[in-house]
């Protein structure tokens, strides 16, 4: 089949980025995938994409364009594009000669399947669809939570905006079965569940000689480093054993740093930059520490399993929907750092090296192959191939 990916880009580091570059490079043995990418900058090529095994087109829109599209953005979460007024929402994103180009843009290409790989790619295919005659699947990539959960997410008070136009689509991919459900029962639109794809290599693996926490991602509000920095100093008062390590960068990590420092813990809790040699990280370590306020899957999840470490995660639903039952993963209250605190307590009492081998085994369920086959199993059931 001829399939178009229609995403921001693959040329940056990020979890969407990382999906579509996988699933790309996978299906890509089989089919012939081209890549429309919505933005031309480029902070190198993290996800090792051979540009000469894709067609890459670009359609970046112009700053005035982004001031404009911003600004709908805004006007949408003090709930403008409500009622009648929810199909203005598409029609004042995407204007005529955007809609214009990506119409021309496929059909002169003759796709067989168009693939919006985030949800501006989806919004933006769903404003075509009815008069594209080419199947079409979204995807969203975080949760129903994440997106109308609360005023200060991106997406707040866009449910009817994602209610008027997703629903137009042939298929709409999400990301766990509560998301299925919700996104189904709520907003009408036809979901599929597909977890998210490591692609670690098994090469490295924890040898569970250090001691040693770690938590990993950007230093934002959401990832909830703050409440593991307040629950390892709780831990740490009843046990000098263990050291916490936290990888990443963002605006909170100056607000961790004076956290590690007005509890004399400098000596325990090591701050490091990001580094995308995550599985150095994860087998250098013994615990896992997925602190999560909301997420939409937290591909960190999976690779830390890969890498053969237990894991410690807030009680949100998409860890218990992966990891509950499993022997894998002691969960506390989701920002509670006195029960994060307990549970990093339990899990070292626990038999580490069986929830190793466990967590070896059932990450093997998410390699990039195995998830691969089943967007290549929707891709062709919704293009009739």
């Amino acid at each position: 089949m001829k399939i178009c990916f229609i995403t921001y880009t693959v040329f940056s580091h990020g979890g969407t980025q990382r999906i579509s570059s996988t699933i790309a490079k996978e299906l890509s043995k089989e089919h012939e995938i081209h890549l429309l990418l919505t933005s031309k900058r480029k902070e190198g090529n993290p996800y090792n994409i051979n540009e000469e095994d894709f067609k890459i087109d670009y359609y970046e829109l112009s700053l005035f364009r982004k001031v404009i599209r911003n600004a709908v953005t805004w006007i949408a979460t003090k709930g403008f594009f409500t009622g009648k007024r929810a199909d203005w929402y598409s029609k004042m994103m995407f204007l005529p000669k955007q809609n214009r180009f990506l119409k021309k843009f496929i059909q002169s290409n003759k796709f067989d399947l168009v693939v919006g790989f985030d949800v501006a790619g989806s919004l933006w295919i769903g404003s075509i669809k009815e008069s594209v005659g080419v199947p079409m699947i979204g995807r969203i990539q975080a949760s129903y939570d994440h997106f109308f959960g609360a005023p200060d997410r991106g997406s707040w008070k866009h449910e009817e905006v994602f209610g008027s136009t997703l629903p137009k689509l042939n298929k709409v991919v999400v990301l766990s079965k509560d998301d299925e459900r919700e996104f189904s029962e709520k907003l009408n639109i036809n979901t599929r569940f597909i977890y998210n794809a490591h692609n670690l290599g098994y090469k490295k693996i924890t040898k569970l000689n250090n001691k040693k926490f770690v938590a990993l991602g950007r230093c934002t509000h959401h990832k909830g480093f703050d409440i593991v920095v307040e629950a390892f100093n709780i831990f740490a008062r009843d046990n000098k054993d263990w050291n916490l390590e936290i990888v990443g960068d963002g605006p909170l990590k100056p607000l961790l740093e004076q956290k590690i420092n007005s509890y004399n813990l400098a000596d325990r809790i090591t701050l490091l930059p990001f580094s995308d040699q995550v599985e150095d990280r994860f087998s250098d370590a013994d615990v896992f520490v997925f602190s999560s306020r909301f997420e939409g899957f937290g591909i960190v999840q999976v690779e830390a399993l890969s890498c053969g470490l237990p894991i410690i995660a807030s009680d949100i639903p998409i860890t218990k929907e992966l990891l509950k039952d499993r022997g894998i993963a002691e969960f506390y209250e989701n920002e509670n750092p006195d029960d994060l605190a307990r549970a990093m307590h339990t899990i070292i009492s626990q038999d580490l090296k069986e929830m190793s081998n466990r967590a070896l085994a059932y990450s093997k369920e998410f390699t990039s192959d195995k998830v691969a086959a089943k967007y290549n199993q929707l891709f062709k059931d919704v293009a009739g191939k």
